[in-house]
């Protein structure tokens, strides 16, 4: 996994913020951390190919709107679980890169919920294009 580094931009000075701007310094973190998911993370990247494949397909084979909705949203969910997958590995790395066994179950943990999620999609695909 590659390490984070480098000034986050947009971080927000020390202080109080308004609302407005706070919420426009939440954006920036998201727009980096986007950036740095799909240019730092070989599994993102497969899964964002793989799910936009998908998509489409989901399109082409469902019959209602519904159908293209319930083959779409388990997409989505998996790549949530990756960026927070993603997030659990950034944050172990930073308190160490020696062998932990708590940090092994945190990462543990975090490959079993993609992996969950990846059953979440394979369930909900076989539900919609049986029944």
């Amino acid at each position: 996994m590659a390490r984070l580094t480098g000034k986050i931009q947009g971080k927000p000075e020390q202080g109080k913020t308004t609302s407005i701007l706070r919420i426009w310094h939440a954006f920036l973190f998201s727009v980096d951390g986007l950036r740095f998911i799909a240019t730092k993370e070989t599994a993102f990247k497969q899964q964002v190919i793989i799910g936009v494949f998908l998509m489409v397909l989901a399109v082409y084979l469902a019959e209602t709107t519904f159908e293209i909705l319930a083959l779409i949203s388990p997409i989505l969910l998996c790549w949530l679980i990756e960026i927070i997958n993603t997030s659990i590995e950034a944050v172990s790395d930073a308190i160490s890169e020696e062998f932990d066994t708590n940090i092994k179950i945190a990462k543990d943990l975090g490959s079993l919920a993609v992996l969950t999620g990846f059953g979440i999609l394979a369930f909900v695909w076989s539900a919609v294009l049986i029944f």
